[in-house]
């Protein structure tokens, strides 16, 4: 399961969307988020044993850990760090 996430320079995350493919019909409406300023928004991976929580709390147990050089960001849980 992916999210589009917005986070801060901190990995705090602001907001997330949840990626649902229940559709190809090209009439869907496409969400996308803007980050403000000092915010980045990037599609990740949801971490396997959080998946069966809610997207409320999902939100709530996760930060993105933020990677040097050319390795994309990642969703990790609070509890395992």
């Amino acid at each position: 399961m992916k999210a589009q996430v917005v986070f801060d320079k901190t990995g705090k995350v602001i907001g997330m969307y949840h990626l649902i493919n229940k559709s190809t019909s090209k009439n869907e409406p496409v969400v996308s988020l803007k980050p403000q300023a000092g915010e980045h928004v990037a599609t990740l991976d949801i971490p396997a044993e959080l998946q069966h929580l809610s997207p409320g709390a999902i939100h709530a147990a996760v930060y993105v850990e933020l990677r040097g050089g050319s390795e994309q960001p990642r969703l990790v849980s609070k509890a395992k760090h």
